[in-house]
């Protein structure tokens, strides 16, 4: 049986059901939230802006030895069930962030406020790129030995920057031995572990972990899909789960993007990308590799605000003026291909059709735009302007963008991304 409590109020117990997804935690439970509603006269004033209250809601599920908190769970729908023997009215609640663990003395200690000091990231795809350091195996003549090492030592980075102390990547394993079938199955995890000079808020933990995915999907694109997410809460280690971004694990092979380790990797990023304490240019990284746009007007105006945001702070004479011409000079690997002519009309196209867009709107009327050169006056018309020649300027700056964050600002000259 599945009971749950509201608010640690463990004097009052609730019949209940639940169900985790991949993004929430949604409990069903024989309780009428109506009654949280004052009478005025006898008479319940409620309607659809009726707000209710968000509350912790603690489920202990007995039958699968699971326990669960659910941290500033929302109301999430209203159900009833009338003339039946069971009769009865039902409300269900809804939680993007939850503790769980088997020990409910573990559950039941957590503060109101729960603290981290400590974020373990698991995830099947970091073997991928360290190996199982844990495992060794010497082949004999009659049997062969398998070794599992159970303190193996993690490579250590040191960061010593916005509140991360080091990171250390390791392995994980555990195995179950079947008695009846005689099987013994060992499953191994990659593990990244986030050690903070400071505690902090369990709300705040998405950040750290967003900041992470953003780095292992410049690294290894489209791979990086976590298992399971652990926190350390005074020596305590709780199973979490929390809203963060998600990395489409497409199926296919896809390299490392550069040549160097991931330790050395995660460095360079931490050092250089501080994802939640940067600044503008820095934080938009997301949205160039994340959260493609339905509509590619979108994009382009995305990756040309990146690459306005970064340039416009580097120090090079005329930079605020010329930061496009400079950029498909100094970062667009088919310029080659380019005249100087073909360059410089590309340029005021691309400005043109950004300063359409920003102060007229994306519709472009009979599919011509007028460009005006502004360095020689010179001035004219493309016509029959498709998708496809959006895409091409898009695919442009997507390409630039690319650069800029691997060769300017993580100083890779050589580099592989298929975003």
């Amino acid at each position: 049986m599945t009971i749950c409590f509201f608010d640690m109020d463990y004097n009052k117990k609730f019949r209940c059901v639940y169900e985790e997804s991949e993004d929430y935690i949604d409990v069903l439970i024989d309780y009428d939230i109506e009654s949280e509603i004052e009478t005025v006269n006898g008479i319940r004033a409620i309607g659809s802006q009726t707000e209710y209250k968000n509350r912790d809601i603690v489920i202990v599920d007995s039958d699968n030895k699971k326990n669960i908190l659910m941290k500033n769970a929302y109301y999430f729908g209203f159900s009833s069930r009338l003339g039946t023997l069971d009769d009865h009215i039902q409300t269900t609640f809804r939680a993007h962030s939850y503790f769980s663990a088997n020990d409910i003395n573990k559950i039941l200690k957590l503060p109101d406020t729960p603290k981290v000091n400590k974020i373990e990231i698991y995830s099947k795809s970091i073997l991928d790129l360290i190996g199982i350091p844990s495992l060794r195996k010497v082949k004999r003549k009659e049997e062969d030995d398998i070794f599992l090492n159970k303190k193996n030592e993690p490579i250590s980075i040191y960061i010593g920057l916005n509140n991360i102390s080091e990171i250390l990547i390791d392995d994980f394993w555990r195995y179950k031995h079947n008695h009846q079938t005689k099987i013994i199955e060992i499953d191994f995890l990659g593990r990244i572990q986030i050690i903070l000079n400071k505690r902090i808020n369990y709300d705040e933990v998405s950040t750290y972990l967003n900041e992470l995915i953003v780095y292992m999907q410049l690294y290894f694109p489209y791979r990086f899909v976590i298992n399971k997410i652990c926190v350390d809460i005074d020596k305590t280690v709780y199973e979490y789960k929390a809203p963060t971004l998600k990395i489409e694990n497409k199926g296919f092979h896809i390299n490392k993007t550069v040549d160097c380790s991931l330790g050395e990797f995660l460095k360079k990023c931490y050092t250089n990308i501080p994802y939640h304490k940067s600044t503008e240019e820095l934080r938009n990284i997301r949205y160039i590799i994340f959260n493609k746009n339905r509509q590619i007007e979108d994009d382009f105006l995305t990756y040309y605000r990146f690459i306005e945001c970064y340039y416009k702070k580097q120090e090079i004479e005329g930079i605020k003026k010329s930061f496009i011409k400079y950029s498909i000079a100094n970062n667009y690997k088919k310029e080659n291909n380019l005249t100087d002519a073909e360059k410089n009309s590309l340029t005021w196209e691309i400005i043109s059709l950004r300063n359409k867009y920003v102060h007229s709107g994306y519709y472009i009327k009979n599919s011509c735009l007028n460009v005006k050169d502004k360095e020689t006056g010179e001035g004219w018309t493309v016509n029959n302007i498709d998708v496809d020649w959006l895409y091409r300027r898009t695919k442009i700056l997507y390409d630039i963008s690319i650069d800029i964050i691997f060769k300017n600002i993580l100083g890779f000259n050589t580099y592989e991304y298929q975003g």
